[in-house]
């Protein structure tokens, strides 16, 4: 078709200047997931769409050739800052970002950018190995205390503008620097200003590993997939007749708030002594088609060799402990709850 033609065209050569905003989503539509897997390397875990679009920016940006006086090409982007804490994003981090010359990474999570819900970041770089051994870096320190009626002088925005070129300087909104690169060559990425970042790797360098204090396991103690087809309030169950032991208290991370867990549903537990498969049957039996095909690392739930009814991931070891710190796993502000033994299901 003309549309593919002009794809083809479009990707098919590079460029001196690539700029642009990429989707931030998750693609869940299987065959095209696999096609961004087979493409682009930086495709790793459940990755956002800015991982492999990142990739994608710096590969259409001219590699500099002495021979015909090619200049490296820019790149320009801003894009979701999750890469850089997120586990999806350590792949690019770690294998190609240090392929290329990245001269700015500037915090922009904090300044109101319309139509942005999402916490964002900006690189620039240069599509050639790196030049220089630091990296200019403009960190948060405070977000816009108020939506400004002129986004383009918020004051987030305007204290980027004014220090980015100023390496060493510090606003209540942001702190400029140029940081080694070595820093930005492992993931996660920390870039909190006003002394933040070097706080965290002082801390990472110099105190007890948190794995020689906590006892394992780390990390969720489910993975359901298609969580919603699982949940059940309890009316429902009441109705159904669905007895306490084949359900659990499920709890998402908006009920974790104020060292407070709170969940608000529960979840049918296919593990318990009195589950039945034939009654799990007759409650999602229409959606079992859905149920099979959750995507896993492995592939479709039957080439994990996991059941249709089963959860993605259930660690038993988990429930064997009586304390546990349960928080979000997706948040803007940290929030953590101790659980005592009364949320079973955590995620």
């Amino acid at each position: 078709t003309e549309d593919s033609h002009q794809l083809r065209a479009t990707f098919g050569r590079t460029y001196s200047a690539v700029v642009g905003n990429p989707p931030y989503i998750v693609p869940k539509d299987p065959k095209a997931n696999a096609a961004y897997r087979r493409d682009y390397t930086s495709c790793h875990r459940q990755y956002s769409l800015g991982v492999p679009f990142t990739e994608l920016f710096f590969t259409l940006a001219d590699r500099p050739d002495p021979t015909t006086g090619t200049a490296a090409g820019q790149v320009g982007m801003i894009t979701a800052n999750s890469f850089m804490k997120r586990e999806f994003g350590k792949k690019l981090i770690e294998q190609l970002i240090p392929r290329w010359d990245l001269t700015h990474v500037v915090d922009t999570s904090g300044a109101y950018i319309p139509g942005h819900g999402t916490p964002t970041v900006i690189l620039f770089g240069r599509n050639q190995t790196p030049v220089a051994d630091t990296i200019r870096s403009v960190m948060g320190i405070r977000g816009e205390p108020s939506t400004p009626a002129d986004p383009t002088k918020g004051l987030v925005w305007s204290a980027i503008i004014a220090q980015i070129d100023e390496p060493g300087s510090e606003s209540d909104y942001v702190s400029v620097a140029d940081t080694e690169r070595s820093r930005f060559a492992s993931h996660p990425w920390s870039i909190g200003g006003g002394g933040a970042a070097e706080l965290k790797e002082q801390l990472d360098t110099g105190s007890t590993a948190m794995q020689v204090l906590i006892e394992p396991p780390i990390g969720r103690a489910v993975r359901i997939g298609s969580d919603e087809l699982f949940e059940i309030d309890r009316a429902t169950r009441m109705r159904q007749q669905i007895a306490d032991v084949q359900v659990r208290n499920y709890l998402v991370g908006e009920r974790v708030r104020d060292w407070i867990a709170s969940p608000s549903v529960e979840a049918i537990y296919p593990y318990g002594p009195l589950f039945s498969v034939q009654e799990f049957e007759q409650l999602r039996w229409s959606w079992r088609t859905t149920l099979r095909e959750r995507r896993t690392f492995q592939g479709v739930m039957a080439d994990a060799g996991l059941s249709w009814w089963d959860y993605m991931q259930h660690t038993p070891s988990a429930y064997e402990s009586s304390l546990s710190i349960t928080f979000s796993n997706v948040a803007t502000h940290n929030q953590f709850a101790l659980d005592r033994g009364g949320c079973p299901v955590r995620c």
